[in-house]
């Protein structure tokens, strides 16, 4: 079916909530990160993802809804337009919620993986009141540390800074198309590689300044760098596996990211507890141990800073969730890692400002690098199209002419064969 102008507005839409979102998402996970309370910065890398699973689950209320107001309208789901459709292209509407548990599992594994890579545990503000940094950019203590001071010995604490496991994360969308390749059999075409080149380009030229900046033992910018891969070839694992289920079976968002939050509560009952009795005395285990849930909740019943803003990434995740599955829905997976290699520019604009004090100190490289990582990613995603050398010729749009081109050349062959047969038949 061929998609319309208003199709392809609402999709530009979607995309830029997922930019806004999963923007939003890592901002607050950045602040909350260094936020302090009870003596020690609120940094629990196996906690926050777990805790980010509420939201998604209570996606399956939407999912009732959606069922309800079917039954209402229709008289039953079944009897759905989109459901009729799905079930006459040979798309089965039933799908056992448990082949949604390995997707959830890729995505946990993942998220502890990012996490790892930039969580230190240690007080990055020494003060009674527990308080973020403020605006006057300096943290209240018995001595003024600057900000700058204070982001140099987080960064000194953890494997990588923020923004450079942010940074490498965005090559997420190299590794998913070649992944598709290989499990889904998509294409890519010229407009693809040139989008993904813009894109590889924009994110290194962004990270090796942050390489250079990054400070702490060589071994442990490399373990950092490993964590944050291996974050991205399990995520490009799972939006395969969804992108497959999602052509094989008739799936709402809400359902799929409503299972599958499910499935991430259930991991997260098996392994908090658990986690809780491991000793650990790495850098990102607090109290000694590789998960003290208790005394995260403790953290955020002393400080509603913290509470508001897990709250808030609770309800970021969920967006981000429910809008990229919608994405990758009617468009591809490759698309919805595309976009998301996006949200570092939001998160650079915002503590380009948040750390200004009165004045712009703007890396040149760096904001080139954004830049053409903007355009690799619009290039990538048709919404702008370059008219020459073959780059125009494998579109959406064009694909879609081309299939029905060949529907309806198959449709009169068939329609003269008929009559053909009928004629005969007459004589």
């Amino acid at each position: 079916m061929q998609h319309s102008l208003k199709f392809q507005m609402i999709i530009w839409g979607f995309m830029g909530v997922l930019v806004v979102a999963s923007g939003g998402l890592v901002i607050l996970w950045r602040l909350v990160n260094e936020t302090e309370a009870r003596g020690e910065n609120f940094s629990h890398p196996f906690f926050i993802p777990l805790l980010m699973t509420i939201g998604d689950a209570l996606c399956i209320f939407i999912y009732m809804y959606e069922i309800r107001r079917a039954r209402k309208r229709y008289g039953s789901y079944q009897l759905h337009p989109k459901v009729v459709r799905a079930r006459t292209s040979g798309r089965s509407t039933y799908i056992n919620p448990a082949m949604l548990i390995l997707p959830k599992f890729l995505n946990i594994c993942a998220s502890f993986a990012f996490a790892l890579s930039f969580s230190f545990v240690g007080g990055v503000a020494q003060n009674q009141d527990h308080k973020l940094l403020r605006s006057t950019f300096t943290i209240e203590s018995d001595t003024d540390i600057s900000l700058n001071e204070t982001l140099k010995e987080s960064s000194e604490q953890s494997f990588l800074s923020f923004e450079l496991a942010l940074a490498i994360h965005g090559n997420i969308t190299i590794l998913i198309a070649v992944i598709s390749r290989l499990i889904l059999k998509k294409n890519q075409y010229r407009h693809h590689f040139l989008g993904i080149l813009f894109i590889l380009v924009g994110i290194w030229m962004v990270a090796i300044p942050l390489y250079i900046e990054q400070s702490g033992k060589a071994t442990e910018i490399l373990l950092g760098t490993s964590m944050v891969l291996g974050s991205i070839i399990l995520i490009s694992i799972q939006f395969n596996l969804e992108e497959r289920l999602l052509e094989n079976y008739f799936l709402s968002p809400a359902r799929m990211v409503g299972w599958e939050g499910i499935w991430g509560v259930v991991f997260a009952i098996l392994i908090l507890p658990g986690a809780y009795f491991i000793s650990c005395n790495a850098r990102f285990c607090a109290n000694n141990k590789l998960a003290d849930s208790i005394f995260a909740f403790k953290q955020m019943g002393s400080s509603v800073l913290i509470i508001c803003s897990v709250i808030g990434m609770i309800i970021l995740s969920t967006v981000s969730n429910i809008v990229g599955v919608t994405i990758m829905k009617y468009t591809g997976g490759n698309n919805r890692a595309s976009i998301l290699s996006l949200k570092i520019i939001p998160f650079w604009i915002f503590f380009l400002l948040y750390h200004s004090n009165g004045g712009v100190d703007i890396d040149y490289v760096r904001l080139a690098g954004y830049i053409i990582l903007l355009f690799g990613t619009l290039f990538y995603n048709e919404i702008i199209i370059i008219p020459c050398f073959g780059l125009n010729d494998n579109t959406m749009k064009k694909l879609e002419l081309k299939d029905q081109e060949a529907d309806d050349y198959y449709s009169d062959e068939t329609e003269s064969m008929r009559s053909s047969d009928i004629y005969q038949i007459n004589i």
